[in-house]
């Protein structure tokens, strides 16, 4: 009597495939293992040295620092940030001032991170401008913040 496999639903991408290792599928282990994606090869990947960017390695590493260095207020709404460090809002307190996706240059600039409390931060990123209005707080440190960092990025190109 041979065993037959069932598919679960891969923790990284949630596609239903067999499972390989850690929860993942081969193709997702691979991929954060570092491995080769060529089938049968297992020899690892060589990974490209690169200086980190202003400093840091990762977001994470970014976040870690400027939660050391930066006041636990938010400097918008003067909400204490401070009960959300060991919970699942924390790395919503750290909001991109140029969004990161289309200034990948200032992703980890910590001057392009401002420290807030995760509404504002969500207000920040989805919020339209009669949203922000209507709360009463006042948004000036993210538009002057953003003005002097337009100004920085474009003069990098």
């Amino acid at each position: 009597m041979t065993l037959r496999r069932k598919k679960k639903e891969c923790k990284r991408c949630h596609y239903e495939r067999y499972i390989f290792s850690g929860g993942m599928c081969e193709p997702c282990n691979r991929i954060v293992k570092g491995w080769s994606l060529n089938r049968g090869s297992s020899l690892k990947a060589k990974k490209q040295k690169t200086k980190p960017a202003f400093g840091f390695n990762s977001q994470t590493e970014l976040f870690s620092f400027l939660w050391g260095i930066r006041s636990k207020t938010c400097p918008i709404s003067n909400r204490d940030l401070t009960g959300l460090k060991d919970t699942g809002m924390y790395w919503h307190c750290f909001a991109h001032i140029l969004p990161k996706g289309k200034y990948t240059k200032f992703k980890l600039n910590p001057e392009n991170i401002l420290v807030v409390h995760p509404e504002v931060h969500h207000l920040i990123d989805a919020g339209t401008q009669d949203q922000r209005d209507a709360t009463g707080w006042d948004f000036s440190p993210f538009y002057d913040k953003r003005k002097e960092l337009l100004k920085l990025y474009n003069k990098l190109d």
